[in-house]
């Protein structure tokens, strides 16, 4: 403990005399604040360095709880790089003479792997500001000490998907009762970074209770929730969707369940899968099949939607064939034909959208999906493997449901973490060890200073700060 305040007293009048230094040169604010937190990071880097030297001397004194561990060598220097920047502290190699192990058992408690560079809450850090920016941005701005893009991409793959969130465990609590329930459902389109003809489709689907205004022109989903990543088997997703209704709501209560996508046969799927579910188009992508069927007529756009609304088959599609006959190209020929398979495909969607019209709310899945998944994964020329659009893609859905993805990647990054246990009676001696130096660190502190150079020159306004500062704690 005495080393511990001896070297956070270096560090803190280091930054003291560095402070004073920048009024004597006249020091912008701007330069004077980016030297302070430079400070300041040192003097964190040099506290969290002797936690983790103090975690080990608690280990190598609890004797029960490392029995049959004898120290191998003591004081085995490492650096690794924190989110302070890099830290270097000597630990305790240890050897178990009954399985032959070799082990620094603090680094274990601490979650620091053998071959680390980083500590864990630097990689969960990372793993959160690459949802959000590229891997090599995440590695620059992170920490004080840049990483590469690959470190990054490899704190990724070391998640466990399948941990549990932060909800498992809490308390069970009531059930609500709705009669309606809305699921949106759409997928992004990413590129493959292996075979660039491959297409990537991560799949988003959300449930909520309706829309509720919350300013002029804006509205917001009632008791959202996300769901998303990449699914081969579309039964999967569904059934996550499902546990979640159960868990969260009175199923008895619920009249019925509004599916809301474009043609995807897995959305259609996700329809039937629901008790009480139906099947409703989504406005945004029938509109485009429409638009670019009538190429550019508008008459004929607006006689072709108003039967589509109100969900008159024949006459929608003697209005289709109208429009097949205007073609002048290949391409609006096969855009015409397009939108008649959409439509035949959908029928039973825009049935269903005329027959509950005043229950109906909306689709606003495409928004959805550009801003969960394309502002990160596809809005800019980047590839991705399987693996890592799944990874990426669950992880933006959980900060979509406002969860803390660090929180999340911390088990993940280090799988052994555990708290230093000190029995009460330890415990106490240690906290009144704490307090007696604090109360005579003010007598630490003076005979600091009164070893500080520049105390030893020539009178400056340097050495008349730290004479008045000496003086002050002295009394």
């Amino acid at each position: 403990m005495e080393e511990f305040i001896r070297r956070v007293m270096d560090a803190f009048l280091q930054g003291v005399e560095d402070v004073v230094a920048a009024l004597c040169k006249g020091m912008s604010a701007p330069e004077a604040e980016m030297m302070i937190k430079e400070r300041c990071d040192n003097l964190a880097a040099v506290m969290y360095s002797e936690y983790l030297e103090e975690v080990d001397r608690q280990v190598r004194k609890d004797l029960e709880n490392r029995k049959g561990w004898v120290v191998n060598k003591r004081r085995d220097s490492r650096s690794i790089l924190s989110i302070m920047g890099n830290v270097e502290y000597e630990r305790t190699y240890y050897h178990n003479e009954g399985t032959g192990e070799y082990r620094h058992l603090s680094d274990d408690v601490c979650g620091i792997t053998p071959h680390a560079r980083i500590t864990p809450l630097f990689r969960a850090n990372l793993v959160e500001n690459s949802c959000d920016m590229s891997y090599g941005k995440a590695g620059e701005l992170t920490g004080r000490c840049a990483v590469s893009d690959q470190t990054v991409m490899n704190s990724l793959k070391k998640l466990k998907l399948d941990l549990p969130t932060s909800n498992d465990g809490a308390p069970a609590q009531e059930k609500r009762k709705v009669k309606k329930l809305y699921i949106e459902a759409d997928e992004d389109h990413l590129s493959g970074n292996r075979n660039k003809r491959m297409r990537l489709e991560p799949k988003l689907v959300y449930v909520h209770e309706g829309r509720k205004r919350v300013g002029r022109g804006r509205t917001e989903l009632v008791h959202a929730k996300y769901f998303g990543g990449m699914y081969k088997d579309p039964e999967e997703l569904w059934w996550e969707v499902y546990w979640y209704i159960e868990q969260t709501y009175d199923i008895d209560s619920i009249e019925i369940i509004f599916v809301t996508g474009d043609g995807a046969n897995w959305i259609t799927f996700g329809a039937e899968f629901m008790v009480n579910g139906v099947r409703l188009p989504d406005l945004f992508h029938l509109r485009k099949y429409i638009v670019a069927a009538c190429h550019g007529d508008k008459k004929l756009m607006s006689k072709l939607w108003k039967a589509v609304d109100s969900a008159e088959r024949s006459k929608t599609f003697e209005i289709l064939d109208e429009a097949g006959s205007t073609t002048v190209t290949k391409g609006q020929a096969k855009s015409v034909e397009r939108c008649r398979t959409y439509i035949s495909n959908m029928w039973g969607a825009i049935e269903n959208r005329r027959r509950y019209y005043q229950e109906v709310v909306g689709c606003s899945a495409e928004g959805h999906v550009s801003h969960i998944y394309s502002d990160r994964m596809s809005s800019r020329p980047m590839s991705w493997s399987e693996e890592g659009a799944n990874i990426m893609a669950k992880l933006r859905v959980k900060k979509a449901n406002g969860e803390s993805v660090s929180a999340y990647a911390l088990p993940s990054t280090a799988p052994r973490f555990g708290s230093i246990k000190i029995d009460q009676g330890k415990a106490q001696q240690l906290c009144s060890e704490a307090k007696a130096m604090v109360r005579t660190s003010g007598k630490c502190l003076c005979n600091q200073l009164g070893n500080v150079p520049v105390l030893k020159g020539n009178a400056s306004f340097t050495a008349r700060v730290f004479r008045e500062l000496r003086d002050s704690i002295a009394i």
